[in-house]
């Protein structure tokens, strides 16, 4: 069995990637962490932290990008 402070730090290491990735592609971020909630269950604690990082990351960024009409995610050809 894994150690619970192992397990831990993996949880937040992908909880931080998740937060970097959500910088530049929030909506399918965010897509993907609304999928993980379920009626009736209580999300794990590092999908809530994660919204919340990815809440607090994001804020300021998307608040001038619709203040000035401009696309919130960029698609790279």
């Amino acid at each position: 069995m894994p150690l619970p402070e192992l397990v831990c730090d993996w949880q937040q290491a992908a909880s931080n990637v998740l937060v970097a990735v959500g910088k530049r592609f929030i909506s399918s971020v965010m897509e993907e962490m609304l999928s993980k909630f379920q009626p009736g269950v209580l999300p794990h604690h590092f999908v809530v932290q994660t919204l919340a990082n990815l809440s607090v990351s994001n804020g300021r960024r998307h608040k001038w990008a619709a203040a000035l009409g401009q696309e919130q995610e960029h698609v790279h050809t």
